[in-house]
């Protein structure tokens, strides 16, 4: 709440200043204040690629947790084989593309669903997953450029997580 509210306040200093200036100023403060919004707020365009996710995702060790809370962690192996750890158990899995979809299927006998997932990056090791399921809480596009009403979110398991929290005290 503190640093949005200090954000405002800094946007309408910016936007003070901004009438003040000539239009070359104005499009360097334009895009200095773009560039220092999509850091703070880990903003984000649109999914990931499928050719993204090869590169990003396939071939990596994550960790992750639920919106729940709940942790997990997968590796995602070049050949679209997968091993799922939850609470210590191993879960062997399927990757597959479907578009710019990841798409995931388990052993008929896990207790893990699967489904497929748009893949948005949040920074340099932040991932948000959202569920492409009818059954599941559909995310708006709004939030889902803001980082906001994720169903998972992973960042690589040997590197220091770059995930903001929703929550600001």
């Amino acid at each position: 709440m503190v640093f949005v509210l200090c954000t405002i306040v800094n946007m309408l200093g910016v936007l003070t200043a901004i009438w003040k200036m000539s239009n070359r100023g104005l499009l360097i403060t334009c895009f200095a204040m773009f560039s220092a919004t999509q850091t703070n707020a880990q903003l984000a365009r649109a999914p990931l690629s499928a050719n993204e996710i090869k590169k990003y995702v396939f071939g990596s060790t994550m960790s992750g947790e639920y919106a729940s809370g709940k942790s997990w962690a997968e590796k995602f192996n070049r050949d679209g084989t997968s091993q799922y750890v939850e609470d210590g158990k191993v879960i062997e899995g399927k990757m597959s593309l479907n578009g710019h979809y990841l798409c995931f299927t388990y052993n008929a006998d896990a207790a893990v669903s699967g489904g497929c997932f748009e893949v948005w990056k949040r920074g340099v090791n932040c991932f948000d997953f959202y569920s492409a399921g009818v059954d599941s809480p559909s995310a708006s596009m709004d939030q889902r450029r803001f980082g906001r009403g994720w169903d998972a979110r992973a960042w690589y398991a040997d590197r220091q997580s770059t995930c903001l929290s929703e929550e600001i005290s």
